[in-house]
């Protein structure tokens, strides 16, 4: 295989692992975050949550994909070396600020939550209306 294979494969390699870690982590902390005292809606901000995930996949691995072709040709270990940090330092900004723009939702959701009143359970409505 050529020293730009061997390039493509390091890229899109570290690109996705990149992803996939940072969806995660948006995923486990941004429905903690967004849930924390307001369980009862827990189920619908779970849901939400998972499809803004799929969408963030789905820019992060379009980008990913569209970038593979740009950028220089590496003939040696150096220009290659070069070449790669180029690629996914691009990518690394692009997943950066959709992580901010998904935190951003994420707060979002969460003053919407903190506006909407608290459902009071009906025993303790009666024992307040007696």
């Amino acid at each position: 295989m050529t020293t730009m294979v061997w390039t493509y494969l390091f890229y899109l390699t570290i690109c996705v692992a990149i992803t996939i870690w940072v969806a995660k982590t948006l995923h486990r902390y941004g429905v903690a975050f967004v849930t924390s005292g307001h369980e009862a809606s827990a189920e619908l901000i779970n849901a939400h949550a998972h499809l803004l995930i799929v969408g963030y996949y789905l820019l992060s691995i379009g980008a990913i994909s569209f970038a593979l072709r740009y950028g220089g040709k590496a003939d040696d270990a150096t220009t290659a070396i070069e070449v790669l940090s180029t690629k996914v330092g691009g990518i690394v900004l692009g997943i950066g600020a959709l992580h901010f723009a998904m935190m951003t939702v994420f707060a979002k959701m969460r003053r919407a939550i903190e506006r909407r009143p608290r459902e009071v359970p009906y025993a303790v409505d009666a024992e307040v209306r007696s």
